[in-house]
Order: structure tokens, then sequence, then C-alpha cells
């Protein structure tokens, strides 16, 4: 669904209508800790998303243009990727 919905904001060039979407990938070479950090770190930028989804609701609901606001969508992702024969991690000159 996910993969679907980008395809067609890309497709129907919604996706670069607003000059503060974003689309991010970010390697992660994390420990136990830091997989739990990540979680406990995005779960409060999930509430802080639902917080500013609820401010805006109020203020759309406030206003006399019924046709005011966009749809979007929010995503966080974080998955253990499969190790390759190849893969070993980042080296130290990384910045890791």
């Amino acid at each position: 669904m996910i993969r679907a919905e980008l395809e067609e904001a890309v497709r129907e060039g919604t996706f670069d209508a607003r000059p503060d979407r974003s689309l991010v990938r970010m390697p992660l070479w994390l420990d136990d800790q830091g997989w739990s950090e990540l979680a406990e770190h995005l779960d409060g930028a999930l509430e802080g998303s639902q917080e500013i989804l609820a401010r805006a609701r109020e203020r759309l609901l406030s206003s006399d243009d019924r046709g005011a606001g966009t749809y979007g969508r929010l995503i966080f992702t974080t998955f253990e990727l499969p190790r390759g024969e190849d893969d070993e991690g980042p080296e130290p000159s990384d910045g890791v």
C-alpha cells in the first residue's frame, strides 16, 4: 500500500507539490540498545505528529472553507535487512 501511494503521488505530480515534503532513506547499523533507542525516539515523533494533526484538524474544522487542507501520508519504518556475504557493516571511516 505504501509503495502504491508513493508511486501514485510521483505519477500524479503531487509528491513534489510541496516544498516541505520529504523522503528519507537512512542506512542503519545498530546494536540492540540502538534499536530500542530509535524505537523510543520514533514513538515520541509519532506522538508529536498526532498532536500536530489534532491542531490542524481543529483549524480546518473551524474554517469556513470546507475545501481547505490537503491529504498526505506520514510513514515511519525501520526494519532489519538480511545480511549479505559482502555486508559486514560500515567501516569506522564511514562516519559511524
